[in-house]
C-alpha cells in the first residue's frame, strides 16, 4: 500500500469538508435569531391624542363571578343554599341524583375487594408454592437419605444381632427334634408295669367294694346309711378301676396322631425360624438389591426434577402476584374515578361569594354545562366600559384617575383608576371596542350588578371634567314604583323519568292534591321485575357459597395444630435418635441378659435334674419299693395259702366258708401284689439303666436355647448402645423437615380458605350491590312526588313511549302565590329592597288589590326591550277567595 498516496488523500478530503461546511454557514444554514427588544408592556403606555379626558358607558360588575354548572346531567334532589347566600369556597349549593354513582363507586368498590382478594390468593398461591419447593426440596433430602440407607453397609452390631437369632433358631431346632422323640419313644416298660399294677390293684378294690355291697343290698335290715356307703365306695372303685385303665390304655397305645403332628409342626416351625433368621442375615450381608438401589436413585432424580418444577411454580406465582397488584392498582384507581364522578353530583362553590342566581327547582333535570348557579364576590365592585373604540384607547393607561357617575344614583360622583386594559377587541355596533376595567376607591352607594355607568378618564392628569349626561338622559325619580310581573305558585317543578320506557299507569289526574313521595306515573316493570329477581337469587347463591367457605376455613383451621404435633412427634422421635440409648434402655437391656443367664442356670438345673435320675437316693428308693413289693406279695401269697389249706381241711362234702368272695379278693390282691413287684422292679431297671437318648436331647435343646436366648440379649444391647446410625439420623431429622412442610402446607390451606372466604365476601357484596342496583331501576319506574302539591298537567297517556329526561307532568306548590316583575329598570331597583310592603292587582281582577312584601331582589340583571331589568319576588299576603292561577298578569304597586 502507498502510505504516502493514503495521507495525501485524507488530507484533501479533510479541506472538502472544511470548505463544504464553512459554505453552509455562510449561505444556507438558518441565521441565529437576534435578541429581541425588550417587551414593552402596551397597558402601561399611552399616546397624547390632544384631549384632557376620554369618556365611554359602563356597566357595573362584581369583584368575581361565574356561572356554574355540572359537568353531567340528573334530576335535582337536593338544593343546599338559597339567593342571596353567602357561601365559602367548597360549600356544596346544589345536588343531583347520585344513586347510580353511588352504586357505581360501590360497584368500584367490591371490585378493589375482589382484586385485593384476587392479590390474596395470588400471594397466597406464591405462598404455597414457595411451601411446594420446600416440599420439594425435603423430598430430594429425604430420596437421599433413603439411597443413603440402602447404600449403607450393615454394623458389626447388626450383624451380631443376626448372627445370634440365627443360634437361638437353631437351637430350637435341638429343642423341638428332642421333645419330638420323647413324644414318639412312648411310655417306657417301667411306667406300662405301674399302670398295669395301678390297674390291678384298682381292680382288687372294686372286688373287694362288690363283696361288701351286695351282702348289704341283700339284707333287708341293713341300714339305709350302711347301705349308701356302699355304694359310693362302689362307685369310686369303679371309676378309679376305669381311670386305671384309660391309663394303661394310653401308655400302650403311646403317642396320639395330634401329638405325633403337634411335635413335627414344632420341629418344621423352628426349621423355618432358623431359615428365617438364616436369610435374614444373607439379606443383610449382601445389602440391597440393585433394583432397589435403581428403584431410590430414580426416586431421587424425580425428587430433583420436581425441585426444577417448583421453582418455575414459583416464579408463575411471583408473575400472578405483580398481575394481581397491577388488578389492585386499576381497581383503586376505578375507585378514584367512582368517587370523582359522585363528588360531581355535588355542585360546589369554587370560591367565596354570594349565591346570586338559582336557574334550576328541585326535581327538575340539571343537563351538563347549562348554568344553574350563578355565584358573585359582591365584597368590591368594578367598572367595566362597554363602548370606549380604538380612536381613544390609545390614549389610555393603567393608573389613570376615572370619574365615575350612576345611571341609577343621579348626582352621585364615585372615583377611582384605571385597572385593566382589555388586550382582545370586541365589536360594539359595528365599532371595534377595547373593556377598560376601573377599580373603585370607595363605594357607599347600593349598586348593583349591570347598572349603567358613565366614566370619564383623566388621560393626561389634567383633571379633566367628566362629561355629563344630557338632561334628556338623566332619570326621574317618582314616589311610586310600578311593575309588571307573573303569577306563580309558591312552588313548581316539571317531573320527568330517567329512564325510558312504556307508560303502564297513570296515576293522578290534572288538579289532584299528591303528598311528597306520592307515586304519579309509572312504567312497564316486568322486565325490571325479572332483573330484580335473578339478582336476588344470585344473592342467595352467593351467600350459600360464602357459609360454604367459612366452613372449609374452620376445617382448615383445625388443621394446623394437628400438624404442628406431628411436629412436636417428628422433633422429639430426631431428640432420640440423636441422644442414643437412655440409662433406663440400658438397664433394662443389662436386665434382660441377666434374667437371659438366670434362664441358662435354670435351664440346666432342669436339664440335670431330668437326665440325673440314677442317684443313689433314687436308686436305694427303687430298691426299697421292689423289697416292699416283694413282702406284699409274700404276705398276700401266704394268706391266700392259708385259704387253700384251710379249706383243703374241711370235711368232705362241706363248702368251705372261705371260698367265694374272700378267695376271690385274697387272689385279687395277690394278683395286684405281684404286678406291683413287677412294676417295681421294672422302675428300679429303668432308673439303672438311665435317662433315654430322647429325653436327653430334649433337655439338652432346652439348654441351647436359653444359651441362645443370652446371646440374643448381648447383641440386643450391643445394637443399642451403638446408637442410631448417620444414615437413620438423616432419615428422621427428614421427617421433621416433612412435618414442619405440613405445617407450612396447613397454614398456606388456612390462607387459602381465608382467601376464598373473602372472595365469597366480595361476591356477596357485588350481588348485594346488583340487588340494589336492580332494585333502584325498579323503583325509578315509578315516578313520585318531590314534595306537595297540585298536578297541574300531566302530558301523556297510558301505552305511549317516554324517553330519559322528557317532561311528563307539572307538579305546582299553590299553598301560596308569588309575583314575579318583569320590566323594573335598574333605575326603580336602586329603591326596592327586601322586606317592603308592596300592593298587587291583577288584569284578570281589576277591583282587587292584594297585599304582599318583596321577599327577594335578584342579584343579577337581565335586559327587557334595551333597558337593563331586575326581577323582584313578591309573596301575596293572606290570598282572599279568589280565583288565581298560575301565569295571570300582575301588577306591582311599590309605594316608597
Amino acid at each position: 500500500m502507498n502510505w504516502k498516496r493514503l495521507i495525501t488523500s485524507l488530507v484533501i478530503v479533510a479541506i472538502l469538508v472544511a470548505g463544504g461546511y464553512w459554505a453552509y454557514a455562510k449561505y444556507l444554514a438558518p441565521k441565529p435569531e437576534t435578541e429581541s427588544a425588550t417587551a414593552v408592556a402596551a397597558n402601561t403606555i399611552a399616546i397624547d391624542t390632544g384631549v384632557d379626558s376620554v369618556a365611554a358607558e359602563a356597566q357595573v360588575l362584581p369583584r368575581e363571578h361565574a356561572l356554574l354548572a355540572f359537568e353531567i346531567g340528573g334530576p335535582v334532589v337536593e338544593i343546599l343554599i338559597e339567593e342571596g347566600q353567602t357561601v365559602q369556597a367548597g360549600d356544596p349549593l346544589l345536588r343531583l341524583d347520585a344513586r347510580d354513582q353511588e352504586i357505581i363507586l360501590q360497584q368500584a368498590e367490591t371490585a378493589v375487594l375482589q382484586a385485593q382478594s384476587q392479590l390474596a390468593a395470588a400471594q397466597t398461591g406464591q405462598a404455597a408454592a414457595e411451601v411446594g419447593l420446600t416440599a420439594a426440596n425435603t423430598a430430594v433430602a429425604a430420596a437421599q437419605a433413603e439411597l443413603d440407607l440402602l447404600t449403607a453397609d450393615p454394623t458389626e452390631e447388626q450383624i451380631a444381632l443376626q448372627e445370634a437369632q440365627v443360634a437361638a433358631a437353631q437351637a430350637g431346632i435341638q429343642q423341638a427334634s428332642g421333645s419330638q422323640a420323647v413324644v414318639l419313644e412312648g411310655a417306657t416298660s417301667a411306667e406300662v408295669g405301674v399302670a398295669e399294677a395301678e390297674l390291678a390293684a384298682a381292680q382288687a378294690e372294686l372286688f373287694a367294694a362288690r363283696v361288701q355291697y351286695e351282702p348289704l343290698a341283700q339284707n333287708e335290715d341293713a341300714g339305709t346309711d350302711a347301705r349308701e356307703q356302699a355304694q359310693l365306695r362302689l362307685n369310686a372303685a369303679i371309676a378309679n378301676a376305669e381311670a386305671a385303665q384309660a391309663q394303661l390304655d394310653e401308655l400302650r397305645a403311646g403317642a396320639t396322631g395330634p401329638e405325633r403332628q403337634a411335635a413335627a409342626g414344632a420341629v418344621g416351625a423352628a426349621v423355618g425360624q432358623q431359615e428365617a433368621a438364616a436369610a435374614q442375615l444373607d439379606l443383610l450381608l449382601a445389602g440391597s438389591r440393585p433394583e432397589a438401589i435403581a428403584v431410590a436413585q430414580a426416586n431421587l432424580e424425580q425428587a430433583q426434577r420436581a425441585v426444577a418444577e417448583a421453582e418455575l411454580g414459583v416464579q408463575q406465582a411471583e408473575t400472578a402476584v405483580a398481575q394481581a397488584e397491577a388488578g389492585v392498582a386499576e381497581a383503586e384507581t376505578a375507585v378514584t374515578q367512582a368517587q370523582a364522578l359522585l363528588n360531581k353530583m355535588t355542585l360546589t362553590a369554587p370560591f367565596a361569594g354570594t349565591v346570586a342566581n338559582i336557574a334550576i327547582k328541585e326535581g327538575e333535570v340539571a343537563q351538563p354545562g347549562v348554568p344553574v348557579i350563578t355565584l358573585a364576590d359582591f365584597s368590591a365592585w368594578q367598572i367595566e366600559t362597554t363602548d370606549l373604540n380604538e380612536l381613544n384607547i390609545v390614549a389610555v393607561k393603567v393608573g389613570d384617575p376615572v370619574n365615575v357617575t350612576i345611571d341609577a344614583f343621579p348626582g352621585e360622583k364615585l372615583r377611582g383608576q384605571v385597572s385593566d386594559i382589555a388586550s382582545a377587541s370586541s365589536l360594539t355596533r359595528g365599532d371595534v371596542t377595547y373593556a377598560v376595567t376601573i377599580a373603585l376607591d370607595e363605594v357607599t352607594l347600593p349598586l348593583r350588578w349591570g347598572m349603567t355607568a358613565f366614566v370619564t378618564v383623566d388621560v393626561n392628569g389634567a383633571g379633566g371634567t367628566a362629561v355629563s349626561p344630557t338632561s334628556s338622559d338623566q332619570p326621574t325619580i317618582t314616589d311610586v314604583i310600578y311593575a309588571e310581573g307573573a303569577l306563580e305558585p309558591l312552588n313548581q317543578a316539571t317531573l320527568s323519568f330517567q329512564s325510558s320506557g312504556r307508560v303502564r299507569d297513570v296515576l293522578v289526574a290534572q288538579g289532584d292534591s299528591v303528598q311528597a313521595g306520592d307515586p304519579l306515573l309509572r312504567l312497564d316493570t316486568a322486565d325490571a321485575e325479572i332483573v330484580l329477581q335473578q339478582a336476588q337469587a344470585q344473592l342467595a347463591t352467593t351467600q350459600a357459597g360464602l357459609a360454604v367457605a367459612q366452613t372449609k376455613l374452620q376445617l382448615a383451621q383445625a388443621g394446623v395444630p394437628t400438624a404442628e404435633e406431628r411436629v412436636t412427634v417428628a422433633e422429639a422421635q430426631l431428640a432420640l435418635a440423636q441422644s442414643g440409648p437412655l440409662p433406663e434402655e440400658v438397664a433394662a437391656a443389662e436386665a434382660n441378659i441377666a434374667a437371659a443367664a438366670a434362664g441358662v442356670t435354670r435351664a440346666a438345673g432342669s436339664r440335670d435334674a431330668a437326665l440325673d435320675i440314677s442317684t443313689d437316693a433314687a436308686v436305694r428308693a427303687a430298691q426299697a419299693n421292689v423289697a416292699a413289693a416283694i413282702a406284699d406279695r409274700r404276705a398276700l401269697e401266704e394268706q391266700y395259702d392259708n385259704i387253700l389249706t384251710t379249706c383243703f381241711d374241711t370235711p368232705n362234702g362241706e363248702v368251705c366258708p372261705l371260698y367265694g368272695p374272700v378267695e376271690e379278693g385274697a387272689r385279687a390282691q395277690l394278683e395286684a401284689a405281684r404286678e406291683g413287684e413287677a412294676a417295681a422292679q421294672a422302675a428300679l431297671d429303668q432308673l439303672l439303666a438311665g435317662p433315654t437318648a430322647a429325653q436327653q436331647n430334649a433337655a439338652n435343646g432346652a439348654v441351647s436355647v436359653a444359651v441362645a436366648g443370652q446371646d440374643v440379649a448381648e447383641a440386643q444391647l450391643a445394637l443399642l448402645q451403638a446408637g442410631a446410625t448417620l444414615e437413620q439420623i438423616a432419615q428422621v431429622a427428614v421427617g421433621v423437615d416433612q412435618a414442619e412442610v405440613g405445617v407450612a402446607q396447613a397454614e398456606v390451606a388456612v390462607q387459602e380458605a381465608e382467601t376464598a372466604v373473602a372472595q365469597a365476601e366480595a361476591q356477596v357484596a357485588a350481588a348485594q350491590i346488583a340487588v340494589n342496583a336492580a332494585q333502584l331501576d325498579l323503583d325509578r319506574l315509578t315516578l313520585t312526588a318531590p314534595f306537595s302539591g297540585v298536578v297541574a298537567d300531566v302530558l301523556v297517556n297510558p301505552g305511549e313511549i317516554v324517553g330519559a329526561g322528557m317532561p311528563i307532568l307539572a307538579l305546582a306548590d299553590l299553598s301560596g302565590w308569588l309575583v314575579q316583575t318583569t320590566d323594573l329598570t335598574e333605575l326603580d331597583v336602586a329603591q326596592v329592597e327586601v322586606g317592603l310592603a308592596v300592593e298587587v292587582t291583577f288584569d284578570a281582577l281589576p277591583e282587587t288589590a292584594v297585599p304582599g312584601t318583596v321577599t327577594q331582589v335578584a342579584l343579577v340583571p337581565g335586559l327587557s326591550q334595551g333597558d337593563v331589568v331586575y326581577e323582584v319576588t313578591v309573596r301575596l299576603e293572606t290570598v282572599p277567595d279568589l280565583p288565581l292561577r298560575w301565569g295571570m298578569t300582575s301588577f306591582i304597586n311599590i309605594n316608597k
